[in-house]
């Protein structure tokens, strides 16, 4: 892993740079269209810090995740990636509406050519309605999901749901009829980093279900088991009539830290 950061980095690097020259582009009508040049150098400047942001950091937080053992490391790393991915899907997003536009462009380039419709009215009119069309969509679509990933990563996370399945069984004896379980599963507990009151949350909302069993399925932290120190208090509030029972997940193993 180490041997290939290099690598990696010039590779995330380039596609970064990639991607953003190519929305630059696709949002260069936008700018341009803005009345105040002040404002236009403000946007162009705000839009590449973004960029020059994750290309000087990226080695630093794998770098990081690489050497550092510490429970907080998670979090930072995690804030990290949720701040790529809000920018970057957006972004990817719009890539997509403006491939289509180029692919469009290339084909009506090459029905100008040979039809010779290049000063024809009708034809330039329905060009550029389509060029607007694609473009303001891949703006719209592309806010909209910025939005949605924005509120997924800071409310939506937590906003924790109970649902309520019933297992028929003909062959279940009757001592079990009504008996509720609970199962939770993937805490990731580094991820979460000093959050946990949010957690709270979820306990109560187990707690409320009046459980007879609790059954946790594996992924309690990300790699160590350092990540669970202060989870104590947090834990043991949960309560179940014949016990709590755990598994140990993939992640609980520790097979995605270079040891």
């Amino acid at each position: 892993m180490v041997k290939k950061l290099p690598g990696i980095l010039l590779i995330v690097f380039v596609t970064i740079l990639i991607i953003d020259l190519y929305v630059y582009s696709g949002l260069f009508w936008l700018i341009e269209s803005l009345n105040i040049q002040l404002l236009k150098s403000l946007c162009s400047v705000f839009y590449w810090l973004i960029p020059l942001f994750f290309a000087a950091t990226f080695g630093i937080s794998i770098n990081k995740f690489i050497h550092s053992r510490s429970p907080l490391m998670y979090s930072s790393l995690f804030r990290y990636v949720g701040l790529f991915i809000l920018f970057y899907i957006p972004k990817i997003t719009f890539v997509f509406f403006l491939l289509i536009q180029d692919i469009f462009t290339l084909i009506y380039a090459g029905v100008v050519t040979i039809f010779n419709f290049d000063n024809t009215p009708v034809y330039n009119g329905f060009r550029n309605s389509i060029f607007n069309f694609i473009s303001e969509s891949a703006l719209l679509l592309s806010v909209l999901i910025f939005l949605i990933i924005s509120y997924g990563i800071t409310f939506g996370r937590f906003n924790f749901k109970v649902r309520r399945i019933i297992l028929p069984f003909k062959t279940l004896p009757d001592a079990f009829d009504g008996f509720r379980i609970i199962h939770i599963s993937d805490l990731h507990a580094g991820s979460m980093g000093r959050l946990q009151h949010k957690i709270m949350k979820a306990i109560r909302l187990i707690n409320d279900e009046k459980p007879d069993l609790i059954l946790f399925t594996g992924d309690m932290v990300n790699d160590f088991a350092e990540e669970l120190d202060g989870w104590e208090e947090v834990l043991t509030g949960l309560k179940a009539t014949y016990g709590k029972f755990s598994i140990l997940g993939n992640h609980d193993y520790g097979e995605y830290y270079p040891w």
